[in-house]
């Protein structure tokens, strides 16, 4: 992938995609965006929200950093880019439904266990995964068979979007909208190989394929 061909690719996109949504796109410049859903995942490359399930321009308010990590609300923190989008979506374009998105062999999850960040240049990547330490001890306690990395990494990476979808629950106004009904939380496993989805039931606290039946 070079420069050159994303050149390409976006005459393309202009000249055959863009004229199917160009009605929409114009209108939205006027009366503003109104997308439906909150999408939080992974910075990793091989995961595409859009593309993984067909959404369309102004459909999806998406949010992405490196494991899909969700820091707990905290009004101290002065820069926090995924908090900061977490309170546009849910207060000012009211959104009614996030899904936080975790997937299959992910690096972040992998890097709690086995990074080595002590170079300077990775120094604000080592204090966003030591924030998730906790979700590392307590893969490591819950999983019997640690020396199976696939297996550890695997439990890692589920423990983790849990995790998220509780530290979305301590913003004021996720709270509020979880507790009139107005809001909800969707917690999903992404497997990058062959593109299925596992949502996590609450009621029977694991991970379920997603499908028509299973949606509420």
């Amino acid at each position: 992938m070079n420069l050159e061909k994303l050149i390409k690719a976006n005459k393309k996109f202009r000249r055959d995609i863009l004229p199917k949504y160009e009605k929409k796109l114009k209108k939205s410049t006027m009366y503003g965006q109104k997308p439906e859903i909150l999408f939080i995942s992974c910075s990793d490359s091989r995961v595409n929200p859009e593309l993984m399930m067909g959404i369309k321009p102004g459909e999806m308010f998406s949010i992405r950093n490196v494991g899909n990590f969700v820091p707990k609300y905290d009004t101290s923190a002065t820069l926090n880019s995924t908090a900061s989008a977490i309170e546009f979506g849910i207060n000012i374009l009211k959104l009614k439904q996030i899904i936080i998105c975790g997937h299959s062999y992910c690096g972040a999850c992998q890097g709690l266990h086995e990074g080595n960040f002590e170079d300077e240049s990775l120094a604000h990547l080592k204090a966003w995964l030591e924030s998730a330490k906790d979700i590392k001890e307590k893969a490591l306690e819950e999983t019997k068979n640690a020396d199976d990395k696939h297996l550890l990494y695997t439990n890692t990476e589920k423990i983790s979007i849990v995790a998220q979808m509780q530290n979305l629950k301590t913003f004021p106004q996720i709270q509020k909208g979880l507790e009139d009904e107005s809001l909800q939380i969707h917690a999903w496993y992404y497997h990058i190989e062959n593109g299925k989805i596992e949502f996590y039931c609450e009621e029977e606290k694991k991970f379920k394929p997603l499908n028509r039946k299973n949606i509420k």
